[in-house]
């Protein structure tokens, strides 16, 4: 049960992050999802940078986040910005 709410709790951040900051670099991203989630969840141990890039492939995967490798950029997928960089291509 704790290793589904810590994937929830990575999930709901890395979301937050993107959205807060539209194409944001992996490192950035994963230092920002780490930061929030130690003071959101104190008790658990840090997110690894795996476990966070993990859960990133996954909302890949669902179509809930786009990833410009070209850039190292993350953009919340449908988004004016990643509309923007699909445009650029």
């Amino acid at each position: 049960m704790k290793m589904k709410m810590r994937y929830q709790n990575i999930e709901d951040l890395s979301l937050q992050v993107i959205e807060e900051d539209p194409g944001i670099n992996g490192s950035d991203l994963v230092d920002s999802v780490n930061e929030l989630f130690l003071i959101s969840c104190p008790d658990q141990l840090a997110a690894e940078e795996e476990e966070v890039f993990a859960v990133l492939d996954d909302l890949i995967d669902k179509e809930a986040v786009f990833f410009d490798a070209s850039e190292d950029t993350w953009y919340i997928h449908g988004s004016p910005e990643m509309m923007t960089i699909i445009h650029n291509l």
